[in-house]
């Protein structure tokens, strides 16, 4: 981005962020929601995003009619073997409640939608536990330090490295006698970026990044979040997937 009147020229790179970053204030944006349809046909769902086996007829007395009508079929059945998916926005609101020690939760508030909407089945708290956190090691690369979090207890596991954000389950128990999981599930994947003065950013130069975010009398870069999230069923199908985007809104020193 550029500006007009003489102003440093703004540009965005991958930000490494820490349990203190995420507990800044509160980040607002908007998500896209992709929720996977029902079709009329009335037959549940085949495996990945084909059409159920039970589509197609095995008698064969019925080939004729089917031959005789193939070209009504075709035209009914056009949606066969691919996804069928309803969209939507819904504004989301994201926030991280950290106590500066081991304990941290994640909330979600989801606002007004066009379209389709956010599943109940999508948690929207989440209570953690911080088991590692290098974050703040001086001996570490900010780009490979990592924290590790443990999600209401023990059922998902939570990592933060660098710029990354990666959220998924522990365990998954799928037996052979045909028993699913006991409630639906879900996985995480963000990435965080900032906005820095172009010249710096293109020269690379670690002490001027340092110093820019440090400088009392400097502005705090402006922080985004790329967020993408994907629901599967107690049986493990893909049920809804959505992609958000957020700036963070930074608490004022009052609150």
């Amino acid at each position: 981005d550029s500006t007009e009147g003489g102003d440093v020229e703004k540009t965005m790179v991958l930000s490494p962020v820490s349990l203190y970053d995420l507990s800044l204030g509160v980040w607002l944006g908007d998500a896209v929601v992709r929720d996977q349809m029902i079709t009329n046909t009335g037959i549940g769902f085949g495996k990945g995003f084909g059409g159920a086996s039970g589509t197609k007829s095995s008698s064969k007395a019925g080939k004729s009619k089917i031959s005789s009508s193939s070209s009504t079929e075709n035209t009914n059945n056009m949606g066969d073997g691919f996804a069928e998916w309803s969209m939507g926005v819904q504004k989301v609101a994201m926030t991280y409640r950290w106590n500066f020690d081991d304990l941290i939760r994640q909330k979600f508030d989801f606002g007004r939608s066009m379209g389709a909407y956010t599943s109940d089945d999508l948690p929207r708290n989440s209570m953690g536990n911080v088991v590692l956190d290098e974050s703040m090691s001086r001996r570490i690369k900010a780009g490979e330090r990592i924290t590790y979090i443990d999600y209401d207890m023990g059922a998902y596991a939570g990592f933060i490295v660098g710029s990354v954000c990666i959220k998924a389950p522990k365990y998954l128990n799928f037996s052979q006698n045909g028993r699913a999981q006991s409630r639906p599930f879900y996985t995480e994947f963000a990435v965080f970026h900032k906005t820095v003065d172009k010249g710096t950013a293109s020269s690379d130069n670690t002490a001027s990044i340092l110093a820019q975010q440090f400088d009392e009398n400097s502005i705090p870069p402006e922080l985004y979040c790329s967020r993408m999230t994907r629901l599967y069923s107690i049986d493990g199908r893909l049920s809804q997937g959505s992609t958000s985007f957020f700036t963070l809104k930074r608490m004022s020193r009052g609150e």
